[in-house]
């Protein structure tokens, strides 16, 4: 979405570029994607743990996000793996033409680090595994943990909120009614 002005805005940057199968791609996408926009967010985004509703980004804000992201790589067609292959390949072939072959690496991360920092010129770190975060179950594991945080303090604050006046209204009311009337 914003190679071509991250590119311009930085001329002498050194370019890294994942190599990844278009098909593993598009299910990854697809499955992250539609599983998070399904979930009912909005209700909740006010209470959110991680980024509150008063701060500059809040979980509304990210899922508003998804949402161009998803709507722009599909054409508004959230089922449609053509589309998300056709940004897939415009995607690398924009990133191809702007950034010159001395700049850029085609990088696949199941290489480790030597390609990577022979690109960059730096060592390669001794004794440091190359990380690997790129784990769908664990992705969707996270933002399920965050959306059940998320309910469970939208939970107690509107139990706080209208539990404790209504349970106080029907003691009231109680204590009313059952000194006068006897029960019922």
């Amino acid at each position: 979405m914003f190679a071509a002005h991250l590119i311009a805005a930085y001329p002498d940057a050194k370019i890294l570029i994942t190599t990844r199968a278009e098909d593993t791609w598009v299910k990854s996408v697809s499955t992250l994607f539609n599983t998070l926009l399904r979930w009912h967010w909005s209700p909740l985004s006010r209470y959110d743990p991680v980024f509150p509703y008063d701060a500059p980004f809040h979980v509304q804000g990210y899922l508003d996000i998804l949402h161009i992201v998803w709507n722009l790589w599909t054409g508004g067609d959230w089922r449609d793996e053509d589309a998300l292959r056709r940004t897939f390949r415009k995607h690398y072939a924009l990133v191809r033409e702007l950034v010159p072959p001395e700049r850029l690496l085609e990088f696949d991360p199941r290489e480790g680090w030597s390609p990577l920092c022979r690109h960059l010129g730096k060592q390669v770190p001794r004794d440091v595994p190359y990380p690997n975060l790129n784990d769908l179950p664990f992705t969707i594991w996270f933002h399920e943990q965050l959306w059940w945080a998320t309910a469970r303090k939208a939970a107690v604050s509107v139990a706080m909120t209208w539990g404790l006046p209504v349970a106080g209204a029907f003691a009231a009311l109680g204590w009313y009614w059952y000194p006068k009337r006897g029960p019922i």
